[in-house]
């Protein structure tokens, strides 16, 4: 690649990863409380998908926070915090949910049960054991499915799709903040300007295009301003900059506007370049 582009410094305080490594552990446990709580009361399979996916865009937005605010630039070391806060997440609610059946009572699955905080920490504490517990309500099946007990083979299946909808989101999106622009000099994210209200010339020849911003002809970035900007097919710009700072960075996507079937309008959007390299004196004209 062009060094002309952003290339995170790849540092990481180890306070920063401290701080976000227990902060996202934490975070992940309360999630993961709240979603098998959500699944006591709400034991239908379709809405708990929803749910799962809502505890790992939780744990995600937490983790990236954090990153955030420790001011971590390495990608890697941003995929491991979120790994690990995601796993926390995933074997505290399957405590949570062994602890819970342990005093379950009455003769179906989730007819009641009561917390026990002092059986949760026990239980916790004991990865054996929660393992080993698995194993056996996998045996006799934990919900039902068109009046069908689901377990064995099919379960695990269940519970494997469950783990990687935890995890993935987290460890897909965290290498994102860390790779954002960030100002060495001044020691703090660059602020991040979206260009959406400004539309721009939709970019046709992508190649030609990067190819002379690549050689340093700035001054292309002002043709986008000319002529007619058509409403369905124009370029969307992100400017990343930072006051004292020589040097801002740019992104350009192509968007496109179109309507389905039912009449209504769908944008989808095509990179043409990211994180390039601009002076901030050609920046501070362009948006």
């Amino acid at each position: 690649m062009d060094q002309s582009y952003y290339q995170p410094s790849g540092k990481a305080p180890v306070s920063g990863i401290i701080i976000s490594m227990l902060g996202g552990a934490a975070s992940a446990i309360a999630l993961g409380i709240a979603y098998i709580a959500l699944q006591w009361f709400i034991p239908i399979i379709y809405l708990n998908i929803l749910i799962c996916m809502g505890m790992s865009f939780g744990i995600a937005l937490v983790v990236n926070f954090l990153i955030k605010k420790t001011k971590i630039r390495n990608k890697g070391m941003a995929m491991v915090i979120a790994l690990v806060a995601a796993l926390v997440g995933l074997y505290a609610q399957w405590a949570l949910f062994v602890s819970l059946m342990m005093n379950a009572e009455g003769g179906d699955l989730f007819v009641r049960s009561s917390f026990s905080l002092d059986t949760f920490i026990s239980v916790a504490l004991n990865p054996k054991f929660v393992f080993q517990s698995m194993q056996d309500l996998n045996e006799v099946g934990t919900f039902s499915l068109k009046k069908d007990i689901v377990s064995g083979t099919f379960l695990w299946i269940i519970w494997a799709l469950e783990a990687i909808i935890i995890i993935s989101l987290p460890v897909l999106l965290a290498p994102i903040q860390a790779g954002k622009p960030f100002s060495e000099t001044n020691n703090d994210w660059m602020e991040e300007a979206d260009g959406k209200d400004r539309p721009l010339q939709y970019i046709t020849d992508i190649p030609t295009f990067k190819s002379s911003l690549e050689a340093g002809n700035y001054h292309i970035l002002d043709t986008l301003k000319q002529g007619n900007i058509s409403p369905t097919s124009y370029c969307k710009a992100t400017l990343y900059s930072l006051a004292g700072d020589n040097d801002s960075y740019i992104t350009l996507d192509n968007i496109t506007i179109t309507t389905n079937s039912k009449g209504k309008q769908e944008s989808s959007a095509k990179n043409v370049i990211k994180y390039k390299a601009i002076p901030s004196s050609i920046a501070s004209k362009f948006i």
